[in-house]
């Protein structure tokens, strides 16, 4: 049966009682000057494997907290930049808030503009009727005019008539009088036969005709008065539209003016949050440098590791082979022993116990050694696989975060 602990070979083999006693002749069964001086050189590179760990578990701490700082002083870049995204909401809120005031009375604008130009065309057809109704009032009184001259020129004939009869009829009363036909009493009672009892007459229909003209032009009055005032209101409505435009440019104007400031304080933040995202790359970028150091540096504390736990199973198993072979006087125990880290040892045994330099048994205590030994080794190598595995594991991460720091 072969075994293989660390470095060193264990070979058991049945052989005559003969072979034994010439191996242990030829080699020397308790000869362990080479076993003592593997044991200096191990514990000497023990010394120096314990010197770098120490060395670089001290420089593991530096990164460690220097990571602890970087990460601490990133942590305050981060809540230094919420703090200005904080204040970049605000300010783009109130920049909203002024726009959305701008967009709205730009609106007011809009439909006042709107009801100017309606309220324009609604005036521009009044001003047509006006137009009719005093070109229909002007011709009515015309006519009316003519009437009423007419009137009066055939009244004045009237008179003029009427009164050249009655001075007439006078003088022809006054003659009869001189003649003596009629007393002097007689003559207007003579003058107003002769005349008829004439009056000035005016016809009855012509002054009917003219008040009904009138009227009629009265009413084209009132139709007119009633479209001018129409033309009024709708002017009223312009000069109202003409104030609520006036007073929303006004407002936007002062709105305008209140988000300069705000825009440059948003352009100062804006430069601000870059500063801080430009910082916190460059921490992101150290971090990930000190991982890499971390992990370089964690995979070589393995590998000392590593190299420590094997010599120090060696030295164990090294410091059995010793107790083996410092007791040859045991009736039960009988070996030839040989070897180096280089070297496996051979052990014979035998069912012949006439000589007991020519047998070896394993008695419970050097069993439990030895199994002990191989379980130490056992659970050395275990450890070494998940370190291992470890490794490979937080050298993925590594990766994976650089290249997520790639991405941002």
């Amino acid at each position: 049966m072969s075994l293989s602990v660390g470095n060193v070979s264990l070979t058991t083999t049945s052989t005559q009682k003969t072979n034994l006693a010439t191996s242990a002749e030829e080699t020397g069964l308790f000869e362990n000057a080479p076993v003592n001086e593997t044991n200096n050189a191990e514990n000497t590179e023990l010394t120096q494997l314990e010197a770098q760990l120490a060395q670089l578990e001290a420089e593991l701490a530096t990164l460690e907290a220097n990571k602890a700082e970087k990460e601490a002083y990133k942590r305050e870049l981060e809540a230094q930049k919420q703090a200005i995204i904080a204040q970049k909401n605000n300010i783009i809120a109130q920049i909203q808030a002024n726009e959305e005031e701008i967009r709205q009375n730009e609106q007011v604008i809009k439909q006042n503009e709107e009801n100017i130009e309606k309220a324009q065309k609604e005036i521009e057809q009044l001003q047509e009727q006006y137009n009719e109704k005093n070109n229909e009032a002007e011709e009515l009184n015309e006519q009316i005019n003519d009437k009423i001259s007419k009137i009066v020129a055939d009244s004045d004939k009237n008179v003029e008539e009427l009164s050249e009869k009655i001075k007439q009829a006078t003088e022809e009363a006054q003659q009869k009088v001189a003649d003596g036909e009629i007393e002097e009493s007689e003559v207007s009672q003579y003058v107003a036969q002769k005349v008829g009892n004439s009056s000035v007459s005016t016809s009855t229909a012509e002054f009917a005709a003219v008040v009904s003209m009138n009227q009629q032009l009265r009413a084209l009055i009132n139709s007119a008065s009633d479209i001018y005032n129409q033309m009024g209101a709708q002017q009223t409505i312009i000069a109202n539209c003409q104030s609520n435009i006036t007073n929303a440019i006004n407002a936007n104007t002062q709105i305008a003016e209140k988000n300069v400031p705000l825009q440059q304080q948003l352009n100062n933040l804006n430069s601000q949050e870059k500063d801080v995202n430009k910082e916190i790359t460059s921490v992101n970028a150290e971090i990930s440098s000190i991982n890499s150091n971390i992990t370089k540096v964690q995979s070589e504390i393995n590998s000392i590791q590593q190299s420590m736990n094997s010599i120090k199973i060696n030295n164990t198993l090294n410091k059995y082979f010793e107790n083996v072979s410092s007791n040859p006087a045991d009736d039960t125990q009988s070996a030839d022993y040989q070897g180096t880290q280089s070297q496996g040892i051979v052990a014979t045994t035998t069912t012949n116990s006439a000589n007991p330099f020519l047998s070896v048994s394993y008695d419970t205590t050097e069993y439990l050694n030895m199994t002990d030994a191989l379980n130490a080794l056992a659970t050395a190598n275990d450890q070494n696989i998940q370190d291992a595995k470890d490794q490979v594991e937080s050298n993925r991460e590594e990766i994976r975060k650089m290249f997520q720091d790639l991405i941002k």
